[in-house]
Protein backbone atom coordinates (compact mmCIF):
# COMPACT_ATOMS: atom_id res chain seq x y z
CA UNK A 1 0.00 0.00 0.00
CA UNK A 2 1.68 3.23 -0.81
CA UNK A 3 1.82 6.22 1.46
CA UNK A 4 -1.01 7.84 -0.72
CA UNK A 5 -3.64 5.33 -0.51
CA UNK A 6 -2.89 4.83 3.32
CA UNK A 7 -3.34 8.81 4.17
CA UNK A 8 -6.45 8.85 1.39
CA UNK A 9 -8.15 5.56 3.84
CA UNK A 10 -6.59 7.25 7.16
CA UNK A 11 -8.60 10.65 6.63
CA UNK A 12 -11.67 9.04 4.91
CA UNK A 13 -11.82 6.51 8.30
CA UNK A 14 -11.47 9.80 11.16
CA UNK A 15 -13.89 12.01 8.90
CA UNK A 16 -16.10 9.63 7.77
CA UNK A 17 -16.49 12.47 4.42
CA UNK A 18 -17.64 10.51 1.35
CA UNK A 19 -18.69 13.65 -0.56
CA UNK A 20 -16.10 13.42 -2.97
CA UNK A 21 -17.46 10.46 -4.14
CA UNK A 22 -20.48 12.44 -4.72
CA UNK A 23 -18.43 15.02 -6.81
CA UNK A 24 -16.49 12.43 -8.72
CA UNK A 25 -19.94 10.40 -9.66
CA UNK A 26 -21.69 14.25 -10.24
CA UNK A 27 -18.79 15.14 -13.01
CA UNK A 28 -18.44 11.99 -14.34
CA UNK A 29 -14.66 11.80 -12.76
CA UNK A 30 -13.05 8.50 -13.22
CA UNK A 31 -10.93 6.70 -10.18
CA UNK A 32 -7.68 5.14 -11.08
CA UNK A 33 -7.22 1.34 -9.80
CA UNK A 34 -5.85 2.67 -6.04
CA UNK A 35 -8.56 4.57 -5.62
CA UNK A 36 -11.12 2.50 -6.48
CA UNK A 37 -9.46 -0.55 -4.26
CA UNK A 38 -9.85 2.55 -1.56
CA UNK A 39 -12.95 3.21 -1.71
CA UNK A 40 -13.80 -0.05 -1.97
CA UNK A 41 -11.78 -0.99 1.32
CA UNK A 42 -13.67 1.59 3.09
CA UNK A 43 -17.15 0.83 1.56
CA UNK A 44 -16.80 -2.98 2.65
CA UNK A 45 -16.68 -1.01 6.14
CA UNK A 46 -20.06 0.77 5.78
CA UNK A 47 -22.96 -1.57 4.33
CA UNK A 48 -25.78 0.72 3.32
CA UNK A 49 -24.21 3.92 3.11
CA UNK A 50 -25.51 5.56 0.07
CA UNK A 51 -24.12 8.77 -1.52
CA UNK A 52 -26.58 11.09 -3.05
CA UNK A 53 -25.67 13.12 -5.94
CA UNK A 54 -27.00 14.85 -9.02
CA UNK A 55 -25.66 14.21 -12.23
CA UNK A 56 -24.36 17.60 -14.33
CA UNK A 57 -26.49 18.01 -17.15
Amino acid sequence: MTLRREAFLDHVRECGEYEWVGTKRRWSLSADVAEAAAVREVAADCPGTAVAYEPVP
